[in-house]
């Protein structure tokens, strides 16, 4: 510093003013570096505050958000700071994910938490997650619309039934009321039965007392007629014994000797040329175009029946008929006085004959139905009735052979072999029980050839 040399003699102007702008200087000089020392201060913390900010490296690449943002700072003229447009970027974001501005932690945390709910993660996104769950949500709501009109549907269809229901409910009352007014009027009606019934029973119970001693006097009564009844019955079976006594005497022991041997006519005429003879028997004796006689020798009718001839009526007189000779039996000649007989026929009376069994007529080895109706038909033509069973007014019974006795088919044969067999089963009984009662009641009994024999039958005359 320069020395200052006062001089002698004036005053210290100079050095006054001197000191005074050395003070001034000085601390001009302090007040300088303060201010330095403070701008040095604040530049290293907003160069610490830059750092923490942004690195130089981000400055000078930055990122596309960043680089937008620096943008509206250099366009927008309030001048918003990168981090001011971050910062309230980040609370919009927080305030699209919660709801409410929260900050970052908040909604990460919140965000986190969803994902785990939902089974996701963060990685994904939240508009992807978003549009996901927006399209399971529009999903849920179509099938939630296809149930609510379902469902309609289904209320509409319980409403309908609901009214169903109501209506069945109302037909069903109306029809218990009306089933209860019906059993109230037969209740009424079996009261009324029940009270008439009784005054029945007790008119009845007098009835019975008033009749009982009328019915015990009509008992005695009866008594007295059954008495007088048994004593008539009594003789009766003592006349029907007689009289089959008498029928057995003059049906002989043998049965048939007696009416089946007897002989109906005698042989007038015979033309042999012509093959014609005539009989004493005409339209008086009960004789028609068409009857068949055998001839016999006035010897009488031998035991089989067979004759000298078959001879059938052409042409009925008064007292004669003509008749074509049918059959030669023989070389015997027939001659005027020959007996002729058909033991179907009788000029005074309808002879009644029973057929069974089985007829072969033909001799073709096998029986046949149409064979017992020829039989039939040869008593019918003859004069003579054909009955179903034998009584007392039977006068022969002719059998054919005996049909045999069915075997017993097995129980699980099948129905038509069950009915066969029961048909065969009664018709083997029937033939049975024809025999017995014949030989009970001395009924005579012709066998197939006996009876043809002595009926005149020649398959000859059949053919023509």
């Amino acid at each position: 510093m320069a020395r200052v040399v006062q001089r002698r003699g004036g005053p210290p102007y100079l050095l006054v003013s001197f000191v005074i702008l050395f003070l001034l200087a000085t601390a001009a000089a302090v007040l300088l570096w303060v201010q330095i020392d403070n701008a040095g201060n604040r530049n290293r913390q907003l160069e610490d505050n830059f750092r923490r900010a942004a690195s130089v490296q981000e400055l000078s690449n930055p990122t596309p958000s960043i680089r937008e943002m620096l943008n509206i700072y250099d366009k927008d003229p309030k001048r918003p700071t990168v981090l001011s447009q971050q910062a309230a970027r980040i609370e919009d974001l927080s305030a699209i994910i919660t709801g409410t501005r929260s900050g970052y932690n908040v909604a990460k945390t919140q965000a986190e938490q969803l994902a785990q709910d939902i089974g996701s993660t963060l990685g994904r996104g939240l508009v992807a997650e978003t549009k996901d769950l927006y399209s399971e949500l529009s999903r849920v709501r179509s099938e939630l619309e296809l149930l609510r009109t379902q469902n309609t549907e289904l209320e509409e269809k319980l409403n309908q039934k609901d009214q169903s229901v109501a209506e069945l409910t109302n037909s069903f009352t109306t029809k218990i009321d009306q089933l209860e007014a019906e059993k109230k009027t037969l209740d009424d009606k079996v009261k009324q039965m029940h009270e008439g019934f009784v005054a029945s029973q007790q008119q009845l119970q007098k009835e019975l007392e008033d009749r009982r001693g009328e019915l015990s006097m009509e008992i005695a009564n009866k008594n007295q007629q059954l008495r007088e009844l048994e004593m008539a019955v009594e003789a009766k079976d003592q006349t029907i014994e007689r009289l089959r006594d008498e029928l057995d005497k003059k049906r002989g022991t043998s049965g048939e000797d007696v009416i089946a041997r007897k002989a109906d006519g005698k042989i007038l005429q015979v033309k042999d040329r012509e093959n014609v003879c005539y009989i004493n028997l005409g339209t008086g004796d009960r004789v028609t175009p068409g009857l068949t006689f055998t001839v016999y020798p006035t010897s009488g009718i031998p035991e089989n029946g067979e004759g000298k001839a078959k001879i059938a009526v052409t042409a009925v007189h008064d007292t004669i008929s003509e008749c074509r000779i049918v059959e030669r039996s023989g070389k015997e000649p027939i001659i005027p006085g020959d007996l002729v007989a058909n033991v179907a026929y009788d000029p005074r009376r309808t002879l009644t004959f029973v057929v069974d069994g089985q007829f072969d007529l033909r001799n073709r080895g096998q029986a046949s139905p149409e064979d017992i109706q020829e039989v039939k038909l040869l008593i019918q033509r003859s004069g003579g009735k054909v009955a179903d069973q034998v009584d007392v007014q039977t006068d022969f019974v002719v059998l054919g052979t005996d049909p045999p006795k069915p075997p017993q088919p097995s129980e699980s044969a099948a129905e038509t072999v069950w009915a066969v067999y029961q048909a065969q089963l009664r018709e083997y009984n029937r033939y049975q029980e024809t025999l017995q009662a014949a030989k009970s009641m001395h009924v005579p009994v012709l066998n197939t050839n006996r009876f043809l024999a002595l009926i005149g039958y020649s398959s000859k005359a059949t053919e023509k």
